[in-house]
């Protein structure tokens, strides 16, 4: 029987959280904070998760694990991110959930094996802006951005020690409103294109940003730009 040694999570749809596991709730009172309605769903009598996506024990003097119920995983999962590390004797395993979905069914082995996890984050709207023009094709629109953020810890890449490596990041809106990413690793000896999935959180705000750039550089809506491009 796997125990939970350690997770990192963050709610990430906090009202998909609510409204789950109030619907399911026997009681009459209905959770309002959706970290003790996880902590209720998961039977955590002792711990919870905070603002940070730590781990917190209620009570300092008690350490409880709780066993690894894989269905229960599978039903929260739409709402959470980060990763849960189980341990099984002397073995450590790895779940990362990521947008919505867990990484794969089973979990991964970590350790002894020597392998390493990029866990994300959401991209702060403070830290990353338009920049140079909006590039019109048939078909949508391109924006380029400034990445005022730790890009190697974002992206999982390695360009931080590498002065002729760096790292451009872009996205293309389309007309029915699909906002699409990918990134570039930029070196003096070429670039290497890949795509990037975005969240729903970052494809709201960088969907805004565009908008707002496009009104500030041609006083057009991304919809204008795109027709007038036909």
């Amino acid at each position: 029987m796997s125990v939970i040694r350690d997770y990192k999570l963050l709610i990430s749809d906090e009202k998909g959280l609510l409204d789950f596991v109030n619907s399911i709730n026997q009681s009459k009172e209905n959770w309002e904070k959706p970290e003790y309605a996880f902590a209720a769903f998961m039977n955590f009598d002792f711990a919870l998760i905070n603002a940070d996506g730590d781990l917190v024990f209620l009570e300092s003097d008690v350490r409880v694990f709780e066993s690894y119920e894989e269905e229960k995983w599978k039903q929260v999962a739409p709402y959470l991110s980060g990763y849960v590390e189980l341990e099984d004797k002397d073995k450590v395993w790895r779940v990362v959930f990521s947008d919505g979905e867990m990484d794969n069914i089973m979990p991964k082995l970590i350790w002894p094996a020597m392998e390493t996890y990029h866990i994300r984050k959401n991209l702060s709207e403070n830290h990353i802006w338009c920049c140079d023009e909006l590039l019109l094709s048939e078909d949508h629109v391109e924006a380029t951005y400034g990445c005022w953020f730790d890009v190697d810890s974002y992206f999982g890449t390695n360009t931080r020690d590498d002065d002729s490596t760096w790292i451009n990041f872009y996205t293309s809106w389309y007309i029915d409103g699909t906002l699409k990413a990918y990134y570039c690793v930029d070196s003096d000896e070429g670039s290497e294109k890949y795509e990037w999935k975005l969240t729903s959180f970052e494809t709201k705000m960088l969907t805004e940003k565009m908008e707002s750039y496009a009104q500030k550089l041609y006083k057009k809506s991304l919809n204008e730009l795109l027709q007038e491009s036909e």
